[in-house]
């Protein structure tokens, strides 16, 4: 029996499996740990182009090894397919976005497509409405979805 992580997902969608990856975390990860992973990644893909560099949690990398990424996604292009998952892409800086290809996966079940649809509508009905925009969405569980504020 195995157990499907989100990350077996993600690997699944590249069409990769554990074996053909070298990965690296990104939460709380630093500079000097970045370098030699990166280092050592690309001197193991020179010799087996099979595997995949993939920096998990990317958009937790400090501002600096974020900076540690550009030189590397600039001079590899096609040579070496590195891949950055992040939950939230706007926590990158717009340099690496720019340098690499954007794709969405959402794995998650929570909110339906229809219910979203239902937000969008009523958002779009409120055009140059300057509230929150979740007043509109009684009835289709917008509570469950409105941010929350922690003092």
């Amino acid at each position: 029996m195995a157990v499907v992580s989100d990350r077996t997902m993600v690997l699944e969608q590249f069409g990769l499996t554990e074996n053909h990856i070298i990965e690296f975390e990104g939460f709380g990860a630093k500079v000097t740990e970045l370098r030699r992973w990166i280092c050592s990644g690309l001197n193991v893909t020179q010799s087996r182009p099979e595997l995949s560099l993939v920096v998990w949690d990317a958009d937790q990398l400090s501002p600096e090894c974020q900076a540690v990424l550009l030189k590397p996604m600039e001079e590899l292009e096609e040579k070496v397919q590195l891949i950055l998952v992040v939950e939230n892409e706007n926590r990158l800086s717009p340099t690496i976005l720019s340098r690499g290809v954007v794709e969405n996966f959402s794995f998650k079940k929570a909110v339906t497509e229809s219910k979203w649809s239902e937000v969008r509508k009523c958002w779009s009905r409120k055009a140059g409405y300057t509230g929150n925009g979740y007043d509109c969405a009684i009835g289709i569980e917008a509570d469950k979805y409105k941010p929350q504020v922690v003092a």
